[in-house]
């Protein structure tokens, strides 16, 4: 694999392209100057823990509305973020295809990023990770695979390199399929919460599933009455033999 190179340094060998190409990803990838290895849990404004309401207008109307997962044992909803739809020139040169918050309660617990193919076409493992790595320190490399669940599909995705602390686990990895890069971050605390939560609703749903199809048939035969009781009011004067 090639040697990163900072832009506009380094052999020329590396190529326009691919030099614009990491640069966008130094520059746009997480767009957090200043940022320290002791701030794991925050990707460009957003941070874990944010309310539903905070996110949103940090992404300033790329949302589009939360979708509710669970409601019980906990409220679980996601919100997706297309950075690419907004008006503004800075967003056409953003890496960033999609990104999917995850909240447990109404508190940011994961953020899913992936980037688009196109804008980091050529890009190496070395690139990828030295652009994070100068925002959250040295990285771990640890043979692993993940799910990753974006845009209503899940995918396998191997994990290319890994930052963690007591709280926080950030994953570059690179997405089986398709190849396409993927960011993860995720709250180890609410990550397991939000785990044993989906399990439970999906018992609770299953549980729930033969007195939810009853109240449903009921409803629908309501309905139907209904609906014939409103056609005979019409019909019956107008009926000739």
């Amino acid at each position: 694999m090639s040697k990163f190179y900072p832009p506009n340094t380094g052999p020329q060998r590396m190529g326009r392209h691919t030099g614009s190409a990491v640069l966008a990803l130094c520059c746009g990838m997480l767009s957090a100057a200043g940022l320290s290895a002791a701030e794991l849990s925050q990707y460009r404004e957003f941070r874990l823990g944010m309310d539903l309401q905070s996110v949103s207008r940090l992404a300033k109307g790329q949302t589009a509305e939360a979708k509710v997962i669970h409601r019980k044992p906990a409220l679980l909803e996601e919100m997706e973020w297309h950075p690419q739809f907004s008006s503004e020139a800075s967003s056409r040169s953003d890496p960033v295809r999609a990104g999917v918050f995850s909240f447990y309660d109404g508190a940011l617990y994961r953020v899913l990023i992936t980037y688009d193919g196109d804008k980091t076409e050529g890009l190496t493992a070395e690139d990828l990770t030295a652009a994070l790595a100068a925002v959250y320190g040295p990285a771990s490399h640890p043979a692993a695979n993940i799910t990753l669940k974006s845009e209503g599909i899940e995918e396998n995705a191997s994990v290319v390199a890994q930052w963690e602390d007591a709280d926080a686990v950030l994953r570059l990895a690179r997405i089986s399929y398709r190849g396409r890069i993927a960011l993860l971050l995720t709250s180890k605390r609410f990550e397991s919460l939000a785990e044993r939560a989906a399990v439970e609703a999906k018992r609770i749903e299953d549980q729930e599933a033969p007195q939810r199809d009853a109240d449903r048939q009921k409803q629908q035969a309501e309905e139907d009455r209904t609906a014939v009781a409103k056609a005979r009011i019409v019909n019956k004067p107008n009926f000739r033999p």
